[in-house]
Formats: structure tokens, C-alpha cells, sequence
């Protein structure tokens, strides 16, 4: 079967494009998955917030506290919805959830079994409660938004005794304080669920609180300006005791139904909340899993597509350059009369091995017969590829039956015109000025057709000499690329589309919690490894980066895909941004600097590549409108006051990726106030340079910065924008262009 050079080449890009749209693909697929990934996590682990608020709510409910009714009754209905949405699908806060897992199947039978007689008993609470215990209520409600008061005030004594020298009694009292405070909090929500030990035990702890409390008050030295910490406490503390006290001194309620339905709930509650734990673990594992068969998927692309270009090059080097060289050094050994021997013939099945054909052809009729010119017409007029052989006055001496079939004349109609007559106009400079100069070789030109059609070829050419080594005319071949540049054409559209859909991952510029944010994006290629985002952390940090991947086009990103995927606060037990604590809030937001870190250990660049990255992270307190910045071999940031003149922030540490641990010692703490702005770029701004071979560079940048920082955000960035395009001129970006903008308001 004949395989043709275009038809070989063609296969080769049409095989890479196909691997870049799978890669494109499955990231879009996993985007799209997040939207209920993370949604049915947090919808598992509110399964055990509500088990949890369902025990505390069925104590206050038997005092007759309607809000509370109404609140227990919205959580039955909450928790029968949500765990029918987990196992069979469903839309839940716009969200559609898939069905899960058949391999859940008996975790979801479990979870029924053991809520619906605790739906029951609850249920049956609501129907016995008729009296309310006002006494009763208030000091539950006391308790319930007081304790964590009462539990930092202890903290706080313990803390005022650890900075006086020579106070470790004072402070062994203290911790006692603190886990005596912990057990009347347990034991008072134990004692509030009918629980007869829990009151003995609560009698216990106040009574060892007030012994130690007494001991801190006698025993021990406060110094007069800490009296305060002991003065705050017995504030809460008479009041908490008194609260205590009314929970042990309560009647019980002799209605035997209630009972039984508060017995029956405290003992199958905790089997509920570890059913919940199990069912959220069993969710965590299964999204975990999907996002390292990702990352595997998208390293095994990534490396397919190395393989394929590492592929392509060798074959085309092997089956059409070093063939092409080879069969041009012969046609000028043959031109000076000094080949003998037989050509080798590459079993290419192509255009290749017909041409080499042709000359083992015309060798063995030369040898056996003297020069005939009958003979090497033949040979000529049966080669696939044109052929034209020029005088040394430019006109056409002769021509094969390739060149009337590609450009639609007849022989005698183009013998004796100009070879410029069939080259585009851009391409005729070319062969009057080097053509006699030396070889070229596989020159992309324009041929031109009889109705003035334009055809690219690739061209070579070779110096023909008589049988007195001199020069007598210019053997010309050319090769129809015509399909192999639709086939470059259409893997230009498909990156084109690619980089459309990039853009749609980035940001909108938004407002966040007396923050703006804005930015300027420019791929240098259709696809860029720049890559930035901000986003909420908690409730009290905002986190932003912007990155750089070494390299351009679809490896670097790829990366850079891969990278906004793991740069992101959920789901918890992934994000390199947070670490899981045992207590509530359940997570710590991690520094830049051992956020960096981490993110460093998760990517190491291949070994044989330099594909690594620079980046910026940082994290704004919104309470506290501090900044803490991270700098990783990237471009130095630049904070500019509103009253004041731009600084250069320079200190930083390597780039991410390049070494394994690696420890970031560089944070930077600076404080934002109303109209400052912090301005993170890549060196594609700072080193694009003009026609002239200048560059833009920092000094540029800063002073466009000083000079226009009066401007409203968004007008300013598309000013800086325009100044760049107008600096760079008609020439396309050599690198990405990225630069993000972060304004305190002034509101």
C-alpha cells in the first residue's frame, strides 16, 4: 500500500492534535465533575453536623422551646432528603448529584437502619413534650452560647500565668482549670440528656473548679495588672455554676414514653455520626482516587505527546530529510558525471522510494548505453514530483509530466519563460539571488498554476555541470505540500480552540470581601503556561497565586491545568493550601511559605526536562487587611501606596519544582490600606521588547505604575495593556503575558 510523504506527515500531526483534544478533554470532564464532587462531600459531612445538632436539639425540644421544635423538625426533614439524595441522585442546592456507587449500597442500608427508629424517637419526644421548663431552658441556652466564653477565659488565665517567671503551680492549677472547664461543659450536656452519672460527675468538676479557683485566688500571686483575668472569670463562672446547678437539681420526667425515646436516641446517635464519618470517608476515598487516575491520565499524556513529537521528528528525519539529502547529492555527483554506483532505494513505500527508483533508473540506462537524452526524459517525465531544469539565463529549459499535472501547462507552453513566472512574487527574489549560489533543500516556496492558483511546495535545487565540470543549468524539484498545510492549518484551529477554552478557567475580576482583583492575560502561543486565581479560604483569609510554567504551548499548558486543579482550598484532605486539625474548624490555612513547600514535594520535574515553575502565593486577612507573600524565582512584585511610591519586592527563594525540599524562608508581611494596590506579573512583561531589540523592563513597568496610579483599576490595566501591544508592535508575544491586580477599596 503507498503511503504518500504528505499522507505520512499528515497521520503524524492528525495523531498529536488527537492526543491534545483527549488531554483538553479530560481536564474539561474533571472540571465539570467538581461541581458535584465537592458538593457531595460537604453534603456527607453535613450528615454528621446534623446527627450531631439532633441529639443536642432533642434535649432542649422536652422544655417546650417552640424555635427549637420547629429547628429539629427542619433537620429530620434536611437529613431524610439529603441522605436519600447521597444513595439515589438527585438536585440538591442546584447541584445534580449522580446515584451512588453500588458499592455503597450496604453503607446507605446501614445508615437506614439505624436513622429511621432515631426519626422515630425524636418524633415521638416532639408528641410528649407539653410543659416548658423556662428555668430549665435558660440555663441550658446559658450554656450552650457561653462555653466556649468560658472555656477561653480558663485559656486566657492559663496564658497570663505563662508569662510570670517562677509560676509553674500557678500554671499546673491553670490547665487544671481548663480540662476541669472542658468536663462541666460534657457533663452538662450529658446531664441535660437524663443522664444520672453525668450529674454526679458534674457535681465532681465544679466542685474541683472552685477548689482550684480558690487555691489561684489565696494561694497564689497574680500581679496587680492581671487581677482582671480572674475578675472576668468569676463573672461568667457564678453565673455558669448557677446554670450547672439548675441542670443537676432538675426533676425527671416521669413520662415514661419520653424517656424511653431520649434513651433510645442517646444510644444510637453516635452509631449514626460514625455512619455519617464512614459515608463521608467512603465519598473522600472514591474522589481522591478519581483525582490521581487523573493526574496518572494526564502524565501518560503528556509523556505520549513527547514520544509523538520525539517520534515524528526521527521518522521525518529518517524517511524524507536524510532520503531527500542523499538523492540531492546524487543528482549533483550525476550533473558532474562522477556517480557509478547503483542508488540505495529506502523501502519508504513513498514518493522517496519512487524518486530513488528513477535514478537507479536512469543510472543503469546511462551505464549501459552512452548520455541519451531520450533515456533521462523517460526517467524524468515518470517521477512523481516536479522537476524543472533551468538555463543559466533563468528560462525553462525542460520540464517532467509532475510539473504540467501540478501546474496545468504544457510542456512547450512554459520551455523558454522564466522560472519567476511560476513563483509567487514573494519567492522570486529567492532564485534570482541564490538559486546559483549553492544547494538548498527542502525550502518552502509558492509555486504558481496556469490560472494563477497558489500551490507551497518544498523545494530543493542542485547545480548541474557538463562533462567538463562546468556549469550548465539548475536541476529544480518540488514537492506538493498542499495537504500537509491544511493538516497544519487544522491543528491551528484546534488550539485555537483550546486557548478559548483556557481563558474560561481563569476569573472573572471580581470584588471579594473589600478586596478588587483584575488581570491581563496574553498566551505568547495559541495555549500559555501562565496560570493565576483567588479565592476564599475561610472566613477570614482570601488566597491568590499566579504562576509560570518554563516553556510555552500545550506541555507547559497542561501543567498549568493540572497545577489550578491542585491549587484550590477543596476538597480539605487534598488542598496543599489548608492541613486537617482534630477540632473545629477541622482545618488550619497553611502560610504561603509551607503552603509552597508543599506543593514543591507534590511536583518534581521529570528527570531529561526543565519543566518547572515560578510562582507567586499569598494570603490577605480581611479582618486584619495584613498581607503574608510568597515569592518562588518569579518576577518581583510590586506594591504601590496610595500616598506613596511603588516597592519593589525582592525577596523570594527557587523556583517550584526545580529541587526537592526545599525550605521558603522568604515571606514578606505587609499591611494593605485603603487605595493601595499589589500588582503580581510574569517576565513576559518585563522582558518583551520592541522592534528596536529593547526591552520593556521593570524600570518601565514601575513607572507606567507611579505615573497612572490615579486611574480606576480596570481602566488602568487596559491601559497598560494597549501600552504593551503598542511596545511589542506587529510582532506576536515571545512569552506569556500575565499580570494580576489587587486593590484595597476604599469602602
Amino acid at each position: 500500500m503507498k503511503f504518500t510523504i504528505g499522507k505520512k506527515i499528515g497521520f503524524l500531526l492528525l495523531m498529536m492534535t488527537v492526543i491534545a483534544v483527549i488531554n483538553l478533554l479530560i481536564v474539561y470532564q474533571f472540571i465539570e465533575s467538581q461541581k458535584f464532587n465537592f458538593h457531595i462531600i460537604n453534603l456527607a459531612g453535613r450528615q454528621r453536623m446534623l446527627a450531631q445538632r439532633l441529639a443536642r436539639f432533642s434535649t432542649y425540644i422536652e422544655n417546650g422551646n417552640e424555635s427549637n421544635r420547629e429547628r429539629i423538625i427542619g433537620i429530620i426533614d434536611t437529613y431524610d432528603f439529603s441522605l436519600n439524595c447521597m444513595q439515589n441522585g438527585g438536585e440538591i442546592e442546584g447541584v445534580i448529584i449522580p446515584k451512588a456507587p453500588k458499592s455503597m449500597d450496604k453503607i446507605f442500608n446501614n445508615n437506614w437502619k439505624i436513622w429511621l427508629p432515631i426519626k422515630k424517637s425524636v418524633e415521638d419526644v416532639l408528641k410528649e413534650i407539653q410543659n416548658n421548663n423556662i428555668q430549665f431552658n435558660d440555663a441550658m441556652v446559658y450554656i450552650i452560647d457561653n462555653n466556649e466564653g468560658f472555656l477561653k477565659n480558663n485559656i486566657t488565665i492559663l496564658n497570663a500565668y505563662t508569662k510570670l517567671n517562677n509560676s509553674d503551680k500557678e500554671i499546673q492549677i491553670s490547665k487544671n482549670l481548663i480540662k476541669y472547664s472542658q468536663m462541666i461543659v460534657k457533663y452538662a450536656f450529658s446531664s441535660a440528656m437524663r443522664n444520672y452519672e453525668a450529674k454526679d460527675n458534674l457535681r465532681k468538676y465544679i466542685d474541683l473548679y472552685d477548689q482550684s479557683l480558690n487555691t489561684l485566688r489565696n494561694d497564689t500571686t497574680l500581679p496587680s495588672k492581671l487581677n482582671y483575668v480572674l475578675v472576668d472569670n468569676d463573672k461568667i463562672w457564678l453565673e455558669f455554676k448557677k446554670k450547672s446547678e439548675i441542670l443537676i437539681n432538675k426533676e425527671e420526667i416521669e413520662n415514661k414514653a419520653l424517656n424511653n425515646a431520649i434513651n433510645n436516641v442517646n444510644l444510637k446517635i453516635n452509631t449514626l455520626i460514625d455512619i455519617s464519618n464512614e459515608t463521608t470517608n467512603v465519598f473522600v476515598n472514591i474522589f481522591t482516587s478519581k483525582m490521581t487516575l487523573l493526574k496518572r491520565i494526564l502524565l501518560g499524556m503528556l509523556i505520549l505527546d513527547v514520544l509523538m513529537i520525539i517520534i515524528g521528528w526521527k521518522l521525518s528525519e529518517i524517511h524524507i530529510i536524510k532520503p531527500l539529502k542523499y538523492l540531492a547529492n546524487t543528482a549533483e555527483k550525476i550533473g558532474k558525471g562522477g556517480f557509478q554506483e547503483d542508488l540505495l532505494v529506502p523501502k519508504s513505500h513513498d514518493e522517496i522510494e519512487e524518486l530513488a527508483r528513477s535514478f537507479n533508473t536512469m543510472l543503469n540506462d546511462l551505464k549501459k548505453t552512452t548520455v541519451s537524452k531520450i533515456y533521462v526524459d523517460n526517467i524524468i517525465s515518470s517521477m512523481i514530483n516536479s522537476l524543472i531544469i533551468i538555463n543559466l539565463d533563468g528560462t525553462i529549459r525542460q520540464i517532467n509530466q509532475a510539473t504540467t499535472n501540478i501546474l496545468g501547462y504544457k510542456e512547450e507552453e512554459l520551455v523558454g519563460l522564466p522560472f519567476g513566472t511560476i513563483l509567487q512574487h514573494e519567492s522570486k527574489t529567492f532564485w534570482m539571488n541564490n538559486l546559483l549560489d549553492d544547494v538548498k533543500q527542502n525550502q518552502e516556496k509558492v509555486y504558481l498554476t496556469k490560472d494563477r492558483k497558489e500551490i507551497p511546495v518544498a523545494f530543493s535545487n542542485s547545480i548541474m555541470l557538463d562533462v567538463d565540470g562546468n556549469t550548465n543549468g539548475i536541476v529544480c524539484v518540488a514537492q506538493d505540500i498542499t495537504d500537509l498545510k491544511k493538516a497544519t492549518e487544522t491543528i491551528k484551529n484546534d488550539l485555537k480552540a483550546a486557548s478559548s477554552m483556557q481563558r474560561k478557567l481563569l476569573p472573572e475580576p471580581s470584588i471579594i470581601k473589600g478586596f478588587r482583583f483584575n488581570w491581563i492575560f496574553r498566551p505568547s502561543s495559541y495555549l500559555g503556561g501562565d496560570m493565576f486565581n483567588y479565592f476564599n479560604l475561610d472566613e477570614d483569609h482570601i488566597g491568590f497565586y499566579l504562576l509560570d510554567v518554563t516553556g510555552h504551548g500545550l506541555p507547559a499548558a497542561l501543567l498549568s491545568f493540572n497545577l489550578s486543579k491542585t491549587l484550590s482550598p477543596f476538597p480539605l484532605e487534598i488542598s496543599p493550601l489548608k492541613k486537617t486539625i482534630p477540632e473545629p474548624p477541622y482545618h488550619e490555612v497553611l502560610p504561603p511559605s509551607l503552603a509552597v513547600e508543599e506543593i514543591n514535594n507534590r511536583f518534581q520535574r521529570q528527570k531529561g526536562t526543565m519543566q518547572y515553575f515560578t510562582m507567586i502565593y499569598a494570603l490577605i486577612n480581611h479582618q486584619t487587611n495584613n498581607l503574608k507573600l510568597l515569592r518562588a524565582g518569579h518576577a518581583m512584585p510590586i506594591f504601590l501606596p496610595k500616598n506613596g511610591k511603588a516597592i519593589v519586592i525582592n525577596k523570594g527563594g527557587l523556583p517550584v519544582g526545580m529541587l526537592p525540599n526545599i525550605k521558603y524562608d522568604g515571606e514578606v508581611e505587609l499591611a494593605f490600606q485603603r487605595g493601595d494596590r499589589l500588582f503580581i506579573y510574569s517576565d513576559g512583561i518585563t522582558d518583551c521588547v520592541n522592534l528596536e531589540n529593547e526591552l520593556f523592563s521593570e524600570t518601565r513597568l514601575i513607572e507606567f505604575i507611579e505615573n497612572n496610579k490615579e486611574l480606576p483599576l480596570d481602566k488602568f490595566m487596559h491601559d497598560l495593556e494597549q501600552t504593551l501591544l503598542k511596545w511589542r508592535g506587529d510582532a506576536e508575544f515571545v512569552d506569556d503575558i500575565s499580570m494580576l491586580s489587587i486593590e484595597k477599596l476604599t469602602y
